[in-house]
């Protein structure tokens, strides 16, 4: 794989493991409805002002754009609610792990679509990956109460998303090779889902916006929309089956930032060795 896609995958791995601790803090003043409507638009508006500068949009195709749209419905407007409904109830460790199941996806995807191919050691990851995963689902408990199983499907529901996010984006660099305008219509579409269901669950509730809750939000938002480019910038450049393991390297970025710089989260045995165990997975998903 290229070294720039090396660099832009692991730089998207960081921010995404950052902004899944920040988005914890986000939730202590906000709920995910209107937090997701502050940090969708906020990275919208940040592509939107600087693409003067970066974006081109020579060479056109309406069959790409299109797809970039489409993509852009799920990812990342439905990843990002459900990963920040997934943190609420199962902190941002658990989250973070079962978010490893993406590349799974990712990486069948990209056999099934692309044509790309799968090695032992490949194999291999993936088995390693679903025993980390297994071990941090053992410790039910998040903050002073135990999850319910059912909340299990939100961080997997993600995992799913943003698996077949990669390859279809894939696809349309195929027609059009532009990350920058594909990650800059993927927030346009993106940023109208949130602020649509935020609008309607909003009816329904009393929660309000709070000053620290949108400040918090808005560095989610640069955080994760700085990821999401970062990573299809990796797509654009490498095979997505061994681009998306190392972005979903990201628990370990997780739960250093969590544990040893906010010294927020207290982390279980078992938790850290799922952890790891799902990360050396991913990783090994990339052939040496």
């Amino acid at each position: 794989m290229p070294l720039e896609a090396w660099i832009f995958a692991l730089s998207a791995a960081f921010l995404f493991g950052l902004s899944l601790n920040l988005a914890q803090l986000g939730l202590r003043h906000m709920p995910v409805a209107l937090g997701s409507m502050i940090s969708i638009p906020t990275a919208a508006t940040l592509f939107w002002l600087s693409s003067p500068w970066t974006a081109d949009f020579s060479g056109w195709r309406n069959d790409a754009a299109l797809l970039f749209l489409l993509v852009g419905l799920f990812y990342p407007a439905a990843v990002t609610i459900l990963t920040f409904e997934a943190t609420r109830y199962l902190g941002p460790n658990v989250t973070a792990a079962l978010g490893n199941l993406a590349p799974v996806i990712a990486v069948i995807a990209g056999i099934i679509w692309l044509g790309e191919t799968l090695g032992v050691l490949q194999f291999a990851g993936v088995a390693v990956l679903f025993v980390g995963v297994t071990l941090m689902t053992t410790n039910r408990n998040w903050g002073d109460a135990a999850w319910p199983m059912w909340a299990l499907a939100l961080p997997l529901t993600a995992s799913l998303l943003r698996g077949l996010a990669q390859p279809l984006l894939k696809i349309g660099f195929g027609w059009w090779h532009n990350p920058r305008v594909a990650t800059l219509l993927c927030y346009v579409s993106s940023a109208t889902v949130v602020i649509v269901v935020g609008l309607v669950r909003k009816r329904s509730s009393a929660a309000q916006f709070t000053p620290k809750g949108v400040a918090w939000f808005m560095l989610v938002g640069v955080g994760n929309g700085l990821a999401t480019w970062l990573g299809i910038e990796a797509v654009a450049r490498g095979p997505v089956s061994l681009v998306t393991p190392v972005v979903a390297s990201y628990p370990l970025f997780t739960l250093a930032i969590g544990s040893v710089v906010l010294r927020r989260v207290k982390v279980s045995r078992d938790q850290a060795i799922g952890v790891a165990l799902a990360a050396i997975g991913v990783m090994a998903l990339v052939p040496g």
